[in-house]
């Protein structure tokens, strides 16, 4: 065959490929986008999939240049999956740096060649949440005690954050020295509990800080230290940990019992969580079920809390029994008559309900659509947060698209290219 008709075969063949992956609906999105016309847009883009996703792209790569949505947007970009690749390729050159800073981390963390590089800049300048994505994308790769050195008093706590979370996986000596003096001092309880729950409590001055931070008028902090030394049998006999196992019943001591549990059998742990569940507490009783699920841990008589007469307890027993695998249909009966309420517990059984297997989505598909068409923004970003995870339902993004709140749509946007 001539070369030059062969070429032309190329040529004509290529042209093809590219209009059967081009958008259909392409220029009546642009054009309601450029009238900022959601409505319009929405509607063009029903027509099928290439084109929702392209308005849900479009959404996300315009909604860059809005400096309040920047942070958003870009927590929204670093949980998300491969569709939203194209979304970071685009926004790896935009002004924004804390967005320009997670595209290109999620770019490297995806084997993008040279997104590393580009990210350099930003460990010693700019916004910490951009030095946190350079950060978090460095330690991907094997860095020495000097780089660890170098951002563990770093004034954003995210940078830390990924740093602690990074020395706790080490067998280092240097690592766990590090992992100390964070247990003990960093300023954020957050990062403190991460450091603490990685500290070994067989050794005797891990074991002093575990000790005093099981006393921090912090919960989070407390709950922590008393977590890690239940992972340790020889604590157990320590008389000033077996105080927490007396009464009167408190929110460490739920959580340090159900943390021994989860090790192995401990009557005095078990007394004591039984205790809490005859509190005359609501919160006891919910902070109770939450432990237990938390530590995946069952106990015994626990089944009565589902007849409590507090709903938030009966909501919490019906997500323990749901980790459990215990009592399916009684924890769906009680979820559907939760879900049946007019106050804010309704929308987290109906979105409870929507992660139940036996429960038909159509069953509940409607008030799903209410709360996200006709509610508040707080139950909005609630359905969207479940969007393409327990709510498999693409037309109910596209929907939400076109809100009139753009904090609203990106959420939506994101939600959609989540989806399977």
């Amino acid at each position: 065959m001539n070369p030059s008709a062969t070429l032309r075969i190329l040529v004509l063949l290529g042209a093809a490929h590219l209009a059967a992956c081009a958008v259909p609906s392409m220029d009546a999105i642009m054009s309601a986008l450029a009238k900022s016309d959601m409505k319009a847009a929405v509607d063009a883009a029903r027509k099928d999939g290439r084109s929702s996703a392209f308005l849900a792209r479009q959404i996300l790569i315009k909604s860059s240049d809005d400096e309040s949505l920047a942070e958003d947007l870009a927590r929204l970009l670093a949980g998300s999956g491969s569709r939203m690749l194209p979304v970071c390729e685009a926004l790896k050159t935009s002004a924004h740096p804390v967005i320009r800073a997670t595209c290109l981390m999620k770019l490297h963390l995806h084997g993008k060649h040279g997104a590393l590089s580009a990210l350099e800049p930003y460990l010693d300048e700019g916004p910490g949440l951009a030095r946190a994505a350079a950060v978090g994308a460095f330690l991907e790769e094997d860095q020495g005690k000097t780089f660890y050195d170098d951002y563990i008093d770093d004034p954003e706590a995210e940078v830390r954050l990924r740093i602690v979370q990074h020395l706790a996986a080490l067998e280092e000596p240097w690592a766990a020295d590090m992992l100390l003096d964070a247990a003990r001092h960093d300023p954020e309880a957050g990062v403190r509990a991460v450091a603490l729950r990685a500290l070994d409590p067989g050794q005797e001055v891990p074991l002093e800080a575990l000790k005093l931070a099981s006393s921090d008028v912090n919960p989070v902090i407390a709950i922590a230290a008393l977590e890690a030394l239940a992972g340790d049998p020889k604590t157990g006999s320590l008389p000033w940990l077996q105080a927490f196992l007396t009464p009167p019943v408190k929110t460490e001591g739920i959580y340090y019992a159900a943390a021994l549990l989860k090790h192995g059998k401990n009557q005095a742990a078990e007394d004591y969580l039984v205790e809490a569940g005859l509190s005359e507490s609501p919160t006891v009783r919910q902070k109770l079920l939450g432990a237990l699920r938390l530590n995946g841990v069952a106990l015994k008589g626990s089944l009565v809390l589902a007849d409590d007469k507090n709903p938030d307890v009966r909501f919490a027993w019906c997500l323990y029994a749901r980790k459990m695998g215990h009592h399916e249909k009684e924890r769906i009966d009680i979820l559907r008559a939760l879900a049946k309420r007019s106050d804010e517990i309704a929308l987290r059984a109906l979105v409870a309900l929507a992660e139940e297997k036996s429960v038909p989505y159509k069953e509940i598909r409607n008030k799903v659509w209410k709360s996200l068409t006709h509610g508040d923004a707080k139950a909005k970003t609630y359905i969207l947060s479940f969007l393409g995870r327990s709510i498999l339902d693409p037309p109910l993004a596209l929907e939400a698209m076109k809100d009139p709140e753009p904090a609203i749509r990106i959420h939506a946007a994101a939600a959609y290219l989540n989806h399977p």
